[in-house]
């Protein structure tokens, strides 16, 4: 399990990511870092697209991946998750 102060840091660490096509908001300020959910095999990281087919998402979870593949997190199991439901 994952405690809630692993899950701050991630948000932390995520919170320097900014969007590929508007480099002065974060991910987060925008609305596409949903939520970061604690798993029976790591963290999910749930992010969604501004609006449908955005070409910019693909670039997100990689930058996403690269990021949370350093430091002290590159050892947990993450999970993307894509969605227009949230």
């Amino acid at each position: 399990m994952t405690t809630a102060t692993q899950i701050e840091e991630v948000w932390a660490l995520l919170e320097q990511l900014t969007d590929p096509e508007i480099p002065v908001i974060s991910l987060r300020e925008l609305g596409i870092l949903r939520e970061i959910r604690d798993t029976d095999t790591g963290l999910e990281v749930v992010i969604t697209p501004t609006y449908s087919g955005c070409p910019a998402m693909e670039q997100i979870e990689a930058d996403v991946r690269g990021l949370l593949g350093t430091g002290n997190h590159r050892k947990g199991h993450y999970a993307f998750i894509a969605s227009m439901d949230h």
